[in-house]
């Protein structure tokens, strides 16, 4: 008797979890992602030779300010600088942390995203790491 309740019980539970709607969630967005999240950060992440984490951020917000962002939030503790600008209307986010990753180098990622999504092509990120790339080696060699 006891075996029967508790089958009938787990049937009714699998069935009320098998009908519940999980609409905008987390785990649908991350499934529905054409590319791994790997392959993401590939292109969202650089790593830089210098040990120099605030020279790294001051040539951060100055890439963003010639790419046309206002610099919103910075933390230099936690290396997270972001910003946005308008564009066609709408706001285009950044989000760019840095982090040291060893005595000699610094792993910079970028996070663009545009009408609350995260813009999963590459061209972006490369137009502001190559940017970057001339920022940083303007900053860490002290030329103005």
């Amino acid at each position: 008797m006891k075996a029967i309740i508790l089958t009938i019980l787990l049937a009714a539970l699998s069935a009320g979890c098998a009908l519940t709607p999980r609409n905008n969630s987390f785990e649908e967005a991350l499934l529905a992602s054409k590319q791994s999240q790997v392959q993401v950060r590939s292109y969202q992440s650089r790593i830089f030779e210098t040990n120099d984490k605030i020279s790294a951020i001051r040539a951060v917000i100055a890439t963003m300010q010639d790419l046309g962002f206002a610099v919103t939030r910075t933390d230099a503790n936690l290396g997270i600088v972001t910003g946005e600008k308008n564009h066609a209307n709408s706001n285009v986010f950044m989000t760019v942390s840095i982090k040291e990753k060893n005595t000699a180098t610094i792993i910079i990622r970028a996070s663009i995203s545009h009408n609350q999504k995260t813009i999963d092509y590459i061209a972006p990120y490369q137009d502001f790491f190559a940017a970057l790339q001339k920022s940083i080696f303007l900053q860490i060699n002290s030329i103005n």
